[in-house]
């Protein structure tokens, strides 16, 4: 088996390259921001129809392709449960190191249960302005606790850019 090492994607694929902060296809910049979802815990009608008006004039305002993509990651609990095994050893206070036993109790119901996963939801834009200015469509939305953030990180844009090229999907 011949193991292929690249020195980046555009060697694989001639029509797309990561550039500072954005993925390049062809002419298109596709943007890629880091969506923080809303936990919504609350039985009130009125708040939930506030946030509903808030996101359909948030995605009434978007004026360019968007795709939405999750990633999920296997978390491994083994390792956090050594970890904390390791650290209750070396703790002196009674207090602190009863919480430490505590969480590993959980930790271990945890893993026996369930596989944890975790996703990060990523909002992928073809956008002619800056970042900065598809943030701000968002601005109804912070209020309730939605964030999004934009993604210049190489390896995180590789991830996104590695899921969609795996799965056979269209950027955008």
């Amino acid at each position: 088996m011949k193991i292929l090492f690249t020195k980046g994607i555009s060697s694989i694929y001639s029509n797309i390259s990561l550039n500072n902060g954005f993925i390049q296809n062809y002419d298109k910049k596709i943007y890629v921001f880091k969506i923080n979802p809303l936990n919504i815990l609350t039985d009130n009608p009125d708040y939930l129809y506030q946030i509903y008006n808030a996101y359909t004039t948030c995605i009434r305002s978007i004026n360019c392709n968007y795709r939405i993509i999750r990633l999920n990651n296997s978390s491994d609990i083994q390792t956090n449960l050594e970890y904390y095994k390791k650290r209750m050893s070396s703790v002196q206070n009674e207090g602190l190191k009863k919480a430490i036993f505590n969480y590993v109790l959980q930790l271990e119901k945890v893993a026996l249960e369930y596989d944890y996963i975790t996703s990060n939801y990523y909002l992928l834009v073809e956008f002619k302005g800056h970042a900065s200015e598809f943030i701000d469509y968002f601005k109804s939305l912070k209020t309730y606790g939605f964030s999004i953030n934009y993604v210049y990180d190489k390896n995180t844009l590789e991830q996104v850019l590695k899921r969609l090229l795996l799965k056979e999907e269209v950027l955008i």
